[in-house]
């Protein structure tokens, strides 16, 4: 139901409410998420989700996340039922947001804990089968198995998005270490003064995001504002340390970058075949795996959220290539 009302709000704002009103929208969000911030852990969790609906650019997977831990506070269970209850929310909730489960279970995995993982699969595989049940399966046509030359351009492409990916880890750290109520401010105005200008940049991205990786009335602006000024607007929120989740936004960018850069390679090795839906899924594993240091969690939702066997080979290889390369120009920058 959350993604639900995510997906329509996105969609309304970005096609019905005029620019002019966004601004005022983002504000009052953050002053209120401000306020409720300061009420305690309820306050937290609804001030991450004010700012997540008054069009901050983080996920509310973190919300999730949050709602899990209340689970570790029942006093009619052992803490061993404690673990097991939170970690299974914690999958279970990922899951259904994404449909998802391995990748679900593979934070859980590598983020919280590294055991209970049977507990975690089970219920991961039950909030993936809420998920389909509500939404059905996506409707993405099976695409060819690309050559060897195809995929060499895709390892490319994986290539160029860890450098992607290690800017902007870095830039976020260097905001992180001046962080205050003042770089804040100018985060909530940035982004304020972004969707005054470009409304489809309102919000997490998961309606954008899977447009994208659909090729649904994709436009070569779309993709730049998505590939460009939304990374902008994630690199300040998260910058600023305001509350949310990556993973959405990063699906997001990840789709649009992954195919602006497969047009520029196009250009360059035109010879050389390359399928657009392809490289926005191969786009989604770099991008996130660079970001999130976690290759595996980064391979498993690329292909759960494509669903495409086409792209194993290439997203295997090119998340690989980012994680190697980011790795590289993360000890360097």
């Amino acid at each position: 139901m959350l993604l639900e009302g995510f997906l329509l709000l996105e969609k309304f704002v970005t096609n019905i409410v005029p620019g002019i009103w966004l601004l005022p929208v983002v504000m009052a969000g953050a002053l209120l998420s401000w306020w409720l911030g300061e009420k305690g852990f309820p306050g937290k969790v609804a001030a991450q989700l004010v700012y997540s609906v008054t069009g901050m650019p983080l996920g509310p997977e973190g919300i999730i996340l949050k709602l899990a831990g209340i689970l570790r506070t029942g006093s009619s269970f052992t803490e061993a039922e404690k673990e097991v209850l939170m970690v299974s929310a914690m999958a279970a909730g990922i899951a259904a947001w994404f449909g998802t489960p391995l990748a679900a279970a593979a934070l859980i995995y590598f983020a919280v804990t590294r055991s209970r993982i049977g507990y975690v699969l089970l219920a991961a595989f039950t909030g993936a089968a809420l998920h389909y049940a509500w939404f059905g399966l996506p409707a993405y046509a099976p695409q060819p198995v690309p050559g060897v030359e195809a995929t060499a351009v895709y390892i490319l492409l994986g290539l160029l998005t860890g450098i992607l990916a290690a800017l902007t880890v870095r830039a976020v750290q260097g905001l992180n270490m001046i962080s205050g109520r003042y770089l804040t401010i100018a985060a909530v105005l940035l982004v304020g003064v972004l969707v005054l200008f470009k409304p489809v940049l309102f919000g997490p991205g998961i309606a954008v995001g899977r447009q994208v990786l659909m090729m649904k009335e994709v436009t070569l602006l779309l993709l730049i504002n998505i590939g460009t000024y939304k990374l902008i607007t994630v690199i300040a929120a998260a910058g600023a340390r305001i509350p949310g989740g990556i993973i959405t936004p990063v699906m997001a960018v990840g789709a649009a970058s992954g195919l602006l850069l497969a047009l520029w390679l196009q250009s360059i090795f035109s010879t050389v075949p390359l399928d657009p839906k392809l490289a926005a899924v191969v786009g989604v594993a770099a991008l996130l795996g660079g970001v999130t240091r976690l290759p595996l969690l980064a391979v498993l939702f690329a292909l759960e959220i494509s669903l495409q066997p086409a792209a194993i080979v290439p997203v295997l290889f090119a998340t690989a290539a980012s994680y190697a390369v980011s790795t590289v120009f993360l000890r360097r920058l």
